[in-house]
């Protein structure tokens, strides 16, 4: 039996406080074919020098600057060596046997991306089993927040795996590229799967391969810019055109809906420069859209059946919650027939 070569990607931006627990739960991997190549983004902590003076084995890169999620993952990606390429958030725990649980459903089945099961480290619910997509490009957590079920190997096929925790197959970056660099981060994830989806990629969730993350909700100004940012880049680069004819109307009530919202939470700016930067950006969208559109093998009919109607984002309830499903659900089901 052959086994394969694993490299393990921790992307590192001052994460001297998680480093430790996070390499120390590797190394009690009972799988233990795979390298561990910590990334860091210009970090100002002593995380690099706690690595150098404590795990030698540890393959370091130093950027000169702040990279982003998207470029400093792609720079360890391609000096990797691994048979699989597993991108791991550095404020994880891994169960001992994570590693082999994943590397075994990606040896047995067809899933060119995998996602682990996670956890909150706290209380052991979910934070995502497979991340949703809804057909304006909002992109949530799958079963966030309810307590995890039964354990089994089954793998399920899920519409977008959490760069948190994703094990990608190396052939599937000649087809599909790398995480988008514009991005520079959040949406990166989201984005690769739905242009992995378009080319024929298989996603999948791996129930036994539990990953226990030191998550905790975040609401900033900055987080917001680039969200809706790259929430509106994806899908500028990949609908068909005919799709975003069709569902335009609903972008732009949307979009007019969240004018109100943004100007009660005091965020209008930002949503603002974030249509400026797509502007900046718009040829090299383009250029990423033409390739896209070019080399995809199914059509939008078949991908919205993986996507969603309804905002389920678990952090955001109430009235803001159900007018945005009450009036946009009907309109997706139109599209969804005219597509």
């Amino acid at each position: 039996m052959k086994y394969p070569f694993v490299s393990i990607i921790l992307l590192g931006y001052n994460s001297e406080k998680d480093i430790k627990e996070c390499i120390d739960s590797l190394k009690k991997q009972t799988y233990n074919n795979f390298e561990i190549i910590f990334v860091d983004n210009n970090s100002n902590d002593d995380s690099v020098k706690f690595i150098k003076q404590n795990y030698p084995n540890v393959k370091l890169i130093l950027n000169k600057k702040n990279y982003g999620f998207s470029k400093g993952n792609n720079i360890g990606i391609k000096n990797s060596k691994g048979d699989y390429i597993v991108i791991l958030n550095t404020d994880t725990i891994l169960d001992k046997l994570w590693l082999k649980n994943l590397v075994k459903a990606a040896k047995e089945t067809d899933y060119d991306i995998l996602q682990s099961k996670i956890l909150f480290f706290d209380n052991k619910r979910i934070n995502t089993i497979g991340n949703l997509i809804h057909y304006l490009g909002y992109s949530f957590c799958g079963g966030y927040g309810k307590v995890d079920y039964e354990i089994n190997s089954n793998v399920k096929e899920i519409t977008s795996a959490s760069g948190c925790c994703m094990l990608i197959k190396i052939p599937i970056f000649d087809r599909v590229g790398f995480l988008d660099e514009k991005m520079f981060m959040y949406y990166e994830d989201t984005d690769f799967s739905w242009r992995a989806r378009l080319m024929g990629s298989k996603i999948g969730l791996v129930p036994n391969s539990i990953v226990y993350h030191k998550y905790k909700f975040s609401k900033n100004k900055n987080k917001f810019y680039f969200l809706e940012r790259n929430r509106l880049i994806s899908i500028l680069k990949n609908y068909s055109l005919k799709s975003l004819l069709l569902i335009s109307p609903a972008l732009i009530l949307n979009e007019v809906g969240l004018f109100f919202y943004l100007i009660k939470e005091m965020v209008l700016h930002k949503k603002i420069a974030s249509y400026f930067s797509i502007l900046v950006n718009f040829n090299k969208i383009m250029n990423d859209r033409r390739y896209i559109q070019k080399n995809r093998v199914i059509n939008d009919k078949e991908l919205l059946k993986y996507f969603n109607q309804n905002f389920e984002f678990g952090e955001i309830n109430g009235s803001f919650q159900k007018i945005f499903n009450l009036v946009f659900r009907k309109y997706g089901d139109l599209v969804g027939g005219l597509i």
